[in-house]
């Protein structure tokens, strides 16, 4: 009786195939893992995300500031060191910072702080120095006559820190201060918007100080918008 032995294969080529099939095994289980890995991590963040929102804490970043940690969130410089105790601006990367429960809160209007314009008629300017009532009246879209009768001056001649009442069309609202433009003019943020208003010359350091604060201002509007007084809030 004769017989047929049909050789499907070499040895070789089963050896081939052999080792196909477990490196084919072996790269499944590793891409498993790895997606394992990927889910686990996905979910350590997110549970680290919610865990910041819920306790309202922030890690402070490579070249972050107070002033633009205030900003982000719609607070102040002044509430944020409050509720870390910290006693200057300095902060450092890695930072835990607690930001004030009902800041998180404040989404519609400038730091959660009243934003309503209001007109009126006249106000009182303070003089600094190196003002003269010329550049005072020019700033103001009013006349030098008008100012020295009005504040029954004889001369042009003016003192530090006197009180000059001045008759001109003012808004009055809140605002939150973003810092100096240059030497003569600050932003601050006005419903959310940008608005630039003109300072006397060398105080705007001072307002690069203050980036962050809310304020009750008094300001000219027009095509040069000049801030006639603050308080902050």
């Amino acid at each position: 009786m004769n017989m047929e032995f049909v050789i499907k294969e070499t040895r070789k080529e089963r050896t081939k195939r052999q080792q196909r099939e477990k490196t084919k095994a072996r790269k499944a289980k590793v891409a498993g893992i790895t997606l394992s890995a990927l889910v686990s991590t996905a979910e350590l963040t997110l549970g680290a995300n919610e865990a910041i929102a819920k306790n309202n804490t922030y890690t402070v970043s490579k070249r972050d500031t107070l002033s633009e940690i205030a900003m982000n969130y719609k607070t102040s410089v002044d509430k944020l060191k409050r509720a870390n105790h910290l006693h200057t601006d300095t902060i450092y990367t890695g930072q835990k910072l607690v930001i004030p429960s009902d800041e998180k809160k404040k989404t519609s209007t400038t730091s959660g702080v009243r934003t309503q314009k209001e007109y009126v008629t006249s106000g009182i300017y303070t003089a600094v120095a190196g003002d003269s009532l010329w550049e005072i009246a020019h700033r103001f879209g009013t006349s030098v006559e008008n100012l020295k009768e009005i504040n029954h001056l004889k001369d042009d001649f003016i003192l530090i820190g006197q009180k000059l009442k001045i008759q001109s069309g003012f808004l009055k609202t809140n605002a939150r201060i973003t810092g100096a433009e240059d030497g003569f003019t600050i932003e601050v943020i006005i419903e959310n918007k940008p608005l630039s208003l003109r300072v006397p010359y060398g105080t705007a350091e001072k307002f690069q100080s203050m980036s962050g604060k809310e304020v009750a201002i008094v300001y000219k509007n027009g095509k040069s918008p000049a801030l006639l007084s603050y308080k902050e809030l």
